[in-house]
């Protein structure tokens, strides 16, 4: 399957038009009764993608069918550990072979490809998780809500401000009324952690693509630019056309909980 596409958007295109295609030819029904493991797919195993997946495997709850990830170097730990598991670096192949054997898909790609993968998923009537954000745009996010409730799948984004005591501790005091009346909330992260390479003001250039990575695939729905460092793997955060920046990395974490309780609304 060729992915030059002449059009970005068209990835977009032939992902949904590939899931509404094959939808009737995957089993319906095929989520996993009480007691037994769940058939996952693993789309993006490097990085924190290879946290998730360590986490949901430790469950005992899942049965890895499948690993799937654009660069053939991410998760090496895993892949060895796992060796009977099949590896594809394309998600829509990847459905087209073992869609069958797939009951629910773990999504940890880059922030500008949740969007594509998860409605490919949804129109196979696959159960899907997904890193936070849920997208990368609140029109995907209202798309993609509408796709859960028409292939009636679950879908759960994950965020690990949600984890923690404190989000149910926060919780209990806005209930109570301890929490009230707020007019402002103020709150920063001030972690050098991958923040980032600010100091460019363009697309850096003239690297030489490592052999493993479809960069294609990679960039998805996004405009094509060259393969550099600074994008791949994790700082693609730093860039608009991928990420949410720093804000879109870490608000969900230490504000959404004031928001979701405070009900502050859009």
């Amino acid at each position: 399957m060729s992915m030059h596409f002449s059009s970005r958007r068209r990835f977009l295109q032939q992902s949904l038009a590939a899931g509404a295609a094959t939808a009737f030819s995957i089993r319906t029904g095929s989520a996993a009764s009480a007691g037994e493991k769940v058939n996952m797919a693993f789309i993006g195993i490097g990085q924190r993608a290879e946290e998730i997946t360590r986490s949901f495997l430790k469950t005992g709850l899942v049965n890895p069918v499948v690993f799937c990830d654009v660069d053939v170097e991410q998760g090496p730990k895993l892949r060895k550990q796992y060796p009977n598991v099949p590896c594809f670096q394309d998600f829509r192949k990847m459905f087209d072979k073992l869609g069958n054997e797939i009951d629910a898909v773990c999504v940890g790609t880059p922030d500008h490809t949740h969007f594509p993968i998860c409605m490919a998923a949804a129109a196979l009537g696959k159960h899907f998780y997904v890193e936070k954000p849920l997208t990368h745009t609140f029109e995907e996010c209202e798309l993609l809500m509408a796709a859960e409730r028409k292939y009636k799948v679950h879908a759960q984004m994950g965020n690990q401000g949600h984890s923690g005591d404190n989000f149910y501790q926060f919780k209990a005091w806005t209930e109570a009324g301890i929490i009230k009346d707020v007019t402002r909330v103020d709150a920063f992260m001030n972690s050098p952690r991958r923040w980032h390479p600010w100091k460019f003001d363009g697309f850096q250039t003239g690297e030489k693509q490592p052999a493993g990575i479809d960069w294609d695939l990679w960039t998805g729905p996004a405009e094509m630019h060259p393969f550099s460092k600074y994008l791949h793997p994790g700082n693609w955060r730093s860039w608009f056309a991928y990420g949410n920046g720093a804000f879109g990395d870490w608000g969900p974490h230490i504000l959404d909980t004031c928001h979701r309780f405070l009900k502050l609304g859009l």
